[in-house]
Formats: structure tokens, sequence, C-alpha cells
């Protein structure tokens, strides 16, 4: 019986670190995606850039978590997302006469 308990314990506890874990680098994650949508968004929607370009020139060498991190442009909506391999997601959204902001969740906050 004191095995077992010992076994239910120790898997407790190892789900318990795994998901602090995953926590932790989800919020690192979340700071490469966040810089690389709000950067890439002001620079695409507010000074006109090429995407491409920007791509290029302005996010390489940096870190390897903003080399690795996935975006995508909306042009449509004026709008970047961002994730690093699906963890901490983010998404920029450009606001004429504002500029770029991070969003936190939901649709963007009325003006």
């Amino acid at each position: 019986m004191k095995g077992r308990t010992i076994a239910i314990a120790a898997t407790i506890g190892g789900v318990a670190l795994i998901g602090f874990g995953l926590a932790y680098v989800n919020g690192l994650a979340h700071v490469a995606s966040a810089y690389k949508a709000k950067g890439l968004c002001s620079e695409v929607f507010l000074a006109g850039r090429d995407a491409q370009s920007v791509l290029g020139n302005d996010f390489t060498g940096i870190s390897p978590a903003l080399d690795a991190a996935s975006q995508k442009i909306d042009a449509t909506r004026k709008q970047v997302t961002a994730s690093l391999y699906g963890l901490g997601k983010a998404r920029a959204d450009y606001r004429d006469g504002y500029g770029c902001t991070l969003e936190s969740g939901g649709a963007p906050a009325a003006l």
C-alpha cells in the first residue's frame, strides 16, 4: 500500500511539474510572439513597408525564438498573429490614427 501511495504522489507531482513547465514556456514564447506580431504590424500597416523585407531584415539574428516564431498577416483585417510552435499566441491589430496594439484576447476594445 505504501508503494502505491508513493507512486500516486509521484505521478501527481510529475503532472503538476509538467503543467507548470508548460505555463512557463508558454509565457516565454508569448514574449517572442508578441514582439514579432507588434513589430511586423507596425512596419507593414503603419510604415507601409513590404512584409518580406521586414521579415528578412528586421527580425533575423536577434533571437532564435524570433527566428522560429511563425506569423500570419491578414491584410484585410490589418492584423498580424504570431506564435512559437503554437505556444504564446499573440495578435496585433492596426487601428487607423492610433497604430498597432497587442490584443490580449477577444475583440478589440472600442476607441
